[in-house]
């Protein structure tokens, strides 16, 4: 065993490169096989991942020997060279070398492997630039975003990238769009219908929420709201000044008819005021004799009454308020 080891050492130190390095692709869960092009029966083989020794095989041995990483789950084809990797993991990318003897001859060969996943369901999202333009975004999810491509279809025309704007015609707009996204080992299609930009709107209700549309409106709001206020305002001051207008004439029309029952007034004031002083005379009288008396004159209710009926006729009533006896 320590002579196949020495062996297995020089065999690796003087082994020649013979072929490029080749990168594959695998699927996580699936087989990795690389398959070396030889042409004779190796006597030697070992295969090394990054460094640490996966399978070897040299003529000496009676089967392959799997080094304790990889057991249960590798397999060497000690005729053909060939690695047959079970269940790949992502653990499993990286680098492989194999280094083979053949006739006294080493030979290196090296491959490069990548464990991916199956490309996910697409999803198309819609952003809206303006009511008559959108871009449609289409993503996925993948741990290797580097290996994704992205294909829009529609109408026998082709564009790539993840993004792709479109013209939007109405809510009856049927223009459907195709996303293919692949990497180097599966694919995924979407499509997306050009009316669904608009869930459970209408082409009308739209355009209200255009940016271009936006400030227009609110000016025309504005300019409909400060017309209608200044209406109003100018309705109402004309409205008062018609009022204004006829409670002056009610107050003119009110004060030429008391102007013209002035002569009818100022002898009702003669009237009294001679009698005033006949009341006068009296009172002085009856202060000669020992005894002060005060009176007030007004007119009797039922003549006030009377009055107002015929304003040419002045009953008067005198009716005593207040009476002191003065003893001396």
């Amino acid at each position: 065993m320590m002579v196949c080891q020495l062996g297995l050492v020089y065999f690796i130190l003087t082994a020649r490169i013979v072929s490029a390095q080749v990168l594959k692709y695998a699927l996580k869960g699936q087989d990795i096989t690389l398959v070396p092009d030889l042409s004779e029966k190796p006597d030697a083989i070992i295969w090394v991942h990054d460094g640490i020794n996966v399978v070897e095989f040299n003529v000496m041995q009676e089967r392959p020997y799997v080094y304790p990483t990889y057991e249960k789950r590798t397999f060497l084809d000690q005729n053909t060279a060939e690695l047959t990797i079970k269940n790949a993991k992502y653990e499993d990318s990286g680098n492989y070398d194999l280094k083979l003897k053949t006739d006294n001859k080493y030979d290196r060969l090296k491959y490069t492997i990548e464990v991916i996943d199956k490309v996910t369901k697409p999803n198309i999202s819609c952003e809206m630039i303006n009511i008559s333009q959108a871009m449609l975004v289409c993503t996925t999810e993948c741990k290797c975003p580097h290996l994704l491509k992205f294909k829009w279809r529609s109408q026998g025309k082709e564009q790539t990238g993840p993004n792709l704007n479109i013209t939007l015609s109405n809510d009856h707009d049927d223009q459907v769009y195709q996303c293919d996204v692949s990497n180097p080992l599966s694919k995924e299609i979407a499509t997306f219908s050009a009316k669904d930009c608009f869930p459970g709107e209408t082409y009308l209700a739209r355009i209200f929420i255009r940016p271009d549309i936006m400030p227009i409106l609110t000016t025309a709001v504005l300019i409909l709201v400060t017309g209608f206020i200044f209406g109003y305002m100018f309705r109402r001051k004309y409205r008062c000044s018609v009022c204004l207008q006829k409670i002056r004439k009610r107050i003119s029309s009110r004060r030429q008819r008391t102007l013209a029952k002035v002569p009818d007034i100022a002898k009702c004031g003669n009237d009294f005021a001679q009698q005033g002083s006949e009341e006068a005379l009296m009172s002085g009288k009856n202060e000669g004799k020992g005894g002060s008396f005060v009176f007030k004159a007004r007119p009797s209710p039922s003549r006030r009454n009377q009055t107002k009926k015929e304003p040419g006729k002045k009953h008067y009533q005198i009716r005593e308020m207040e009476g002191t006896a003065l003893q001396k």
